[in-house]
C-alpha cells in the first residue's frame, strides 16, 4: 500500500469528511494540518482494532482450541472495535469556546473506551502471565493428584480388606475353591476399575488446555492476591490498554477548535435551521388549513342560524297577522259560535217561508175543484 493510499485509509478510519478538507475555500496550511491531525487519530483507531483482533483471537483460542475459528471470530471482533471507535470520533463534535459542552459530550464516549480497553486487556494479561498461571495450575494439579492417589490407596485397601473377609467367610462355611476364586476375580475387577478411573483423572489434570478462559482468569486473580507484583503489573497493563483505546477520543478533545470543526458546526446549524423552518412552515400551513376549516364551519353555522331566524321571523309575522284578525273578530262579537248558530237558525226560517209561499197557489186550486164536485157553484166576490 502506497503512502497516499495509507493516508486515505487513515483519514477514512478517523471519520473525517474528505470533501470538506479538499474544498478550495480551505487554505493549504489548514488542509495539511487537518489531514495530519485526523490521520493520527485514524492510526490510533487502527492500532486499537489490531490489538483487539490479537487479544480476541487468543481469548477464543483458549475456548475453541482452533486457530482458524479463533482468528476468524477475532477478526470480526477487531472490525467491531474499529467501527465503535470510528463512531465515537464521528459523533464527537467540538464547540467553539465551550469546553464544558465538549466534556459533557465526550464523557460517555470515554466510558465506552474504558470498557473496551478493559475487555481487550484481560486476554493479554493472561498471555503475559501464562507461565505463572501454568505453574499455579501444576501446583493445583499436584495437590489434586496426591489426593486422588491417596483416595485410590484407601479405596483399594478397603476393597482388599473386604475381599479377605469374604474369602475367610467362604472358606469357613463352604470350603469351596470355586467361590474363593470368584471372589478373587471380583476383587481384581474392582481394583482395575478404580485404577483406570484414577489414571484418567490424573491425565486430565496434567492437560492444561482443559482449563478454559474463565478458569485462567480465576487463577490470575488468585495470583494477584498472593503476589503484589503481579497485581501491580496487571493493573498497569489494564491501564495501558484503556489508554490506548482512549487515545483517539482524547486527541479529539485536546485538539484546538479548527476550521474543519467550524465548517461542520456551520453545516449542522444550517441543517437544523432549515429543518426547523420546514417544520415551522408545515405547522403554519396546517394551522391555516385548520383555521380555514373553522371559518367554513362558523360560516355554515351562521348561515343556518340566519335561515332559521328568517323562517322563525316569517312564522312569527304570520302568526301575529292571524292573531290580529282573530282579535278583530273577537272585538265585533265575543262569541263566534253564537253568531254562527243565529245565522243558521235565520237561514232555516227563511227557507221554511219560501216553501209555504210556493205551496199557497196549489192549495187554492184544490179548494175550487172540491166545490164543483159537491154541486155548489163557485161565486166570485
Amino acid at each position: 500500500m502506497s503512502f497516499p493510499s495509507l493516508k486515505k485509509f487513515l483519514l477514512f478510519a478517523s471519520g473525517i469528511n474528505t470533501n470538506i478538507v479538499s474544498d478550495e475555500s480551505m487554505s493549504p496550511e489548514n488542509r495539511f494540518s487537518e489531514e495530519n491531525k485526523y490521520a493520527s487519530i485514524g492510526a490510533s483507531i487502527l492500532l486499537t482494532s489490531v490489538v483487539a483482533f490479537l487479544s480476541g483471537s487468543y481469548a477464543l483460542y483458549t475456548v475453541f482450541n482452533s486457530a482458524l475459528v479463533s482468528s476468524s471470530i477475532g477478526f470480526i471482533w477487531g472490525i467491531k472495535i474499529f467501527n465503535l471507535d470510528r463512531f465515537v470520533i464521528l459523533s464527537s463534535r467540538k464547540k467553539k469556546n465551550n469546553f464544558r459542552a465538549d466534556i459533557i459530550v465526550i464523557i460517555p464516549r470515554l466510558l465506552l473506551a474504558f470498557s473496551l480497553g478493559f475487555v481487550i486487556a484481560k486476554p493479554v494479561e493472561i498471555k503475559i502471565f501464562e507461565n505463572k498461571i501454568n505453574q499455579k495450575i501444576d501446583e493445583v494439579n499436584t495437590l489434586k493428584s496426591a489426593d486422588l492417589e491417596k483416595n485410590e490407596r484407601n479405596l483399594l485397601e478397603e476393597i482388599h480388606k473386604k475381599q479377605v473377609n469374604e474369602i475367610a467367610f467362604l472358606q469357613r462355611k463352604y470350603y469351596s475353591i470355586e467361590l474363593v476364586k470368584k471372589s478373587n476375580e471380583n476383587y481384581e475387577q474392582q481394583k482395575e476399575k478404580v485404577q483406570k478411573q484414577t489414571k484418567l483423572m490424573l491425565e486430565k489434570l496434567k492437560t492444561k488446555d482443559e482449563i478454559g478462559l474463565i478458569g485462567k482468569i480465576q487463577i490470575l486473580e488468585e495470583l494477584k492476591k498472593d503476589n503484589p507484583t503481579i497485581e501491580h503489573s496487571s493493573l498497569f497493563i489494564t491501564i495501558l490498554f484503556i489508554a490506548i483505546d482512549s487515545v483517539p477520543i482524547t486527541l479529539k478533545l485536546l485538539c484546538k477548535y479548527s476550521p474543519y470543526d467550524a465548517y461542520i458546526e456551520t453545516q449542522e446549524e444550517n441543517a437544523i435551521y432549515l429543518k426547523s423552518k420546514e417544520l415551522s412552515d408545515i405547522e403554519k400551513n396546517n394551522n391555516e388549513i385548520i383555521n380555514m376549516k373553522k371559518i367554513d364551519n362558523l360560516s355554515n353555522t351562521i348561515l343556518s342560524i340566519t335561515v332559521k331566524a328568517s323562517n322563525e321571523k316569517e312564522l312569527t309575522k304570520l302568526a301575529k297577522h292571524q292573531l290580529d284578525k282573530l282579535n278583530e273578530v273577537n272585538l265585533i262579537s265575543p262569541n263566534i259560535r253564537d253568531i254562527r248558530n243565529e245565522i243558521l237558525q235565520r237561514s232555516l226560517q227563511n227557507n221554511q217561508k219560501k216553501v209555504l209561499i210556493a205551496l199557497t197557489p196549489n192549495v187554492g186550486n184544490l179548494q175550487i175543484l172540491s166545490s164543483n164536485e159537491n154541486g155548489k157553484p163557485n161565486t166570485k166576490n
